[in-house]
């Protein structure tokens, strides 16, 4: 609730945002086009500054002069591939691993994040490995730079074309793209651009590399019919967007509405007699706004905690279950495993950080006695706190529960 309450207030306060559009060659090199756009009253877009840098530090720097604007990110290059798909009729009926098979037959939807831009002619649309997307997040991540979404591609070209007077036949160049539009609407896309436009926004004139930058920021500010999946990459991000718009308005009224109250408390002290009921009215609204203000602000460290903590979990998990994995004797079959788990203790709601909770299958209970040997030696285990293996007699197979109490993880 508070996020969402966060998100209507960022939709109407925020006015700049940061476009970043990364380029990534085949040989690994990078290019970052960074474009600063603010939206107008009117809701005219104009770009206050842009800058194109080659290393992640100059990026970084830059936005150093930006600190409130959020910063929303385009991809492309390498790993990520477009590719228009003309459909007939209406195409809102293709989920994405329908479009996922036209693209990458062979790919698995798990694996993938897709971004599809609906037109009346067919799909524009852009898919990458999730790891990938998720390798350059943390990048920039570590680096202290805090990315609010991503998209791939060409990210809400048809939302904004109106922009670049496509209402000719022809060719438009956009970033690394070529776009063919035809009598009926969009008929293809190519790699390579093969004319030269621009596109005049404010003072400042924009080329092709410029403004893939440009479409990621619009799309900021703008409704959007497409279908983006990439945006479960970065919920963190994002929350503590939304989270930082809402604290930030209840700071900024909280001191004017104390300065209120003290000026109606000085107004009852030269006239208290006539003014008592005033006065009392003043205090108990004051003490109400309080309250409130403190419970939000409850409910908000609350969330933080519980986001940090499962921030923590995910970090941890990939060392903890390549120890327990490698600890597995044959014949042993593991069925869960949870790091941190999350347990009710009448109304208390908590992480158990000191715990991991392993289950699984075992026809043998030798076997699984030498399991919990390897299980007790290994580096991050203080104790077994908790075990139970019990043999099923009807289904034919044995079956085990084991609590295990962690020390200090790196």
């Amino acid at each position: 609730m508070l996020t969402q309450i966060g998100q209507w207030l960022a939709s109407r306060l925020v006015t700049q945002c940061v476009g970043l559009s990364i380029y990534v060659n085949n040989d690994g090199k990078r290019c970052f086009q960074l474009l600063l756009l603010e939206k107008q009253k009117g809701g005219d877009l104009t770009v206050l500054a842009k800058e194109r840098f080659e290393q992640l530090a100059e990026v970084k720097e830059w936005l150093t002069e930006y600190p409130t604007a959020p910063i929303v990110c385009l991809l492309d290059g390498k790993s990520v591939l477009v590719r228009f798909l003309p459909t007939s009729g209406d195409s809102t009926g293709l989920d994405r691993s329908k479009i996922l098979k036209q693209v990458v037959p062979t790919g698995k939807e798990e694996e993938f994040i897709i971004n599809s831009y609906f037109t009346d002619t067919g799909i524009i649309t852009a898919v990458s490995r999730i790891d990938y997307v998720s390798q350059i997040i943390n990048e920039f991540k570590e680096e202290g730079v805090q990315v609010l979404n991503i998209a791939l591609g060409l990210p809400g070209y048809v939302q904004f074309e109106s922009y670049f007077n496509t209402d000719q036949i022809g060719q438009l160049a956009y970033g690394q793209y070529t776009i063919e539009k035809g009598s009926s609407g969009y008929t293809a896309i190519s790699r390579k651009p093969n004319v030269d436009n621009e596109l005049q926004l404010g003072e400042y004139r924009l080329t092709h590399h410029e403004i893939p930058a440009f479409g990621v920021a619009a799309q900021y500010f703008m409704p959007t019919n497409a279908v983006l999946d990439i945006e479960e990459v970065t919920p963190e991000q994002k929350e503590e967007h939304y989270n930082h718009q809402l604290h930030k308005v209840l700071m900024m009224a909280i001191p004017g509405i104390l300065l209120v109250l003290l000026l109606i408390n000085t107004l009852v002290f030269f006239n208290a007699n006539s003014q008592n009921a005033v006065l009392k009215e003043a205090s108990a609204g004051k003490q109400l706004m309080y309250k409130t203000y403190t419970e939000k602000k409850k409910q908000y460290d609350q969330r933080k905690a519980i986001i940090d903590q499962l921030n923590s979990a995910n970090s941890h998990f990939a060392f903890i279950s390549d120890q327990v994995g490698g600890a597995v004797p044959s014949g042993i079959i593991l069925t869960d495993m949870s790091v941190f788990p999350y347990v009710e203790k009448g109304r208390v709601k908590q992480f158990e950080r000191e715990k991991l909770v392993i289950k699984g299958e075992s026809n043998n209970a030798t076997v699984f006695g030498r399991f919990i040997d390897k299980v007790e030696r290994l580096s991050f285990v203080e104790d077994i706190a908790y075990q139970d293996y019990s043999f099923n007699n009807r289904k034919g197979k044995g079956v085990f529960h084991i609590e295990v109490l962690m020390g200090e993880l790196e």
